[in-house]
């Protein structure tokens, strides 16, 4: 009997049949040899082309300034009694001839804020490289459908103005830009709305 099982044990080894070592199999996972390192990024890195249209929103009256997420933005007050937010834009790999939609939402209250479209003629940049810009886009803000039958008028007007409500919130604004060919691109900036810098018909305290 002993001399059997040799035998069988030699066969067996003979014919490699000795156990196969493997690794713990993970609750629900059936494979038993798949490398989980593999890269399993399915981003196809599209916002690195440089051939990519993209855009960069800014602010600016006259030029265009570099604004970043959570900047102070100012509340303008127009001479026509109005407010806005100023807007510009540059753009990369896209046509000079476009539709700007500029909009803002005040976060904080859940307000669209302004919302405008602008059909323009973009120049060549100034200090940025193979850039269009366009500058000094009026964000023309309106709060009266949002603030029916609160109660405002601290700044001498029976009806509530902008900075009353709107000064020191986040905003979010956003831009969209398309060209005559369909190009489209499109970003969004988290900022806080700031009082007119010139202090004209500054914000009252509630």
């Amino acid at each position: 009997m002993y001399a059997r099982m040799t035998c069988l044990l030699a066969l067996a080894l003979a014919l490699g049949c000795t156990p196969k070592e493997t690794g713990p199999v993970a609750s629900g996972d059936t494979d038993t040899d798949t490398d989980t390192d593999a890269d399993t990024d399915t981003d196809t890195d599209t916002d690195t082309d440089p051939n990519a249209p993209r855009i960069q929103i800014g602010e600016g009256e006259t030029e265009f300034l570099d604004i970043d997420e959570g900047d102070l933005v100012d509340l303008w007050h127009g001479p026509q009694g109005g407010w806005h937010i100023f807007g510009s834009v540059r753009t990369w790999n896209l046509g000079e001839i476009a539709t700007i939609i500029y909009w803002i939402t005040d976060d904080e209250l859940g307000w669209e804020i302004a919302n405008v479209e602008h059909k323009v003629l973009m120049p060549t940049g100034t200090d940025c490289d193979g850039c269009l810009e366009y500058v000094g886009m009026f964000g023309y803000v309106f709060i009266e459908d949002y603030t029916v039958g609160m109660e405002c008028g601290q700044c001498g007007k029976s009806d509530c103005v902008p900075p009353e409500v709107l000064i020191g919130h986040p905003a979010t604004i956003c831009m969209s830009v398309e060209d005559t060919d369909g190009v489209m691109a499109q970003d969004c900036l988290q900022v806080l709305i700031d009082e007119d810098p010139t202090g004209i018909d500054a914000p009252c305290v509630p």
